[in-house]
């Protein structure tokens, strides 16, 4: 698999969890992008080598919870609330 097929696969991951978790989406993937960013930290890893760690441990509907996280991290569906300073 290609990293092309490969972001394809980690954004369907994302759809699905967003379709299955209807407006629990964000605060239930945000509890995941914590167990990712916990592990790659303890473990001196990246998030991506975390989260298919975790992913693999999971299993199931975890797994594609686990991705849609990690892709929540590196590519947020919503932009941060970034405030403009006037010039």
């Amino acid at each position: 698999m290609n990293s092309v097929q490969m972001a394809a696969k980690l954004y369907q991951c994302r759809d699905s969890a967003k379709t299955l978790m209807g407006d629990k989406y964000k605060a239930e993937i945000a509890k995941f992008s914590e167990l990712i960013a916990a592990q790659a930290k303890r473990d001196g890893c990246s998030e991506l080598s975390a989260a298919t760690d975790l992913a693999a441990k999971a299993g199931g509907f975890g797994a594609v919870y686990m991705l849609a996280a990690y892709v929540e991290l590196v590519e947020p569906s919503e932009p941060p609330n970034v405030r403009v300073q006037p010039a």
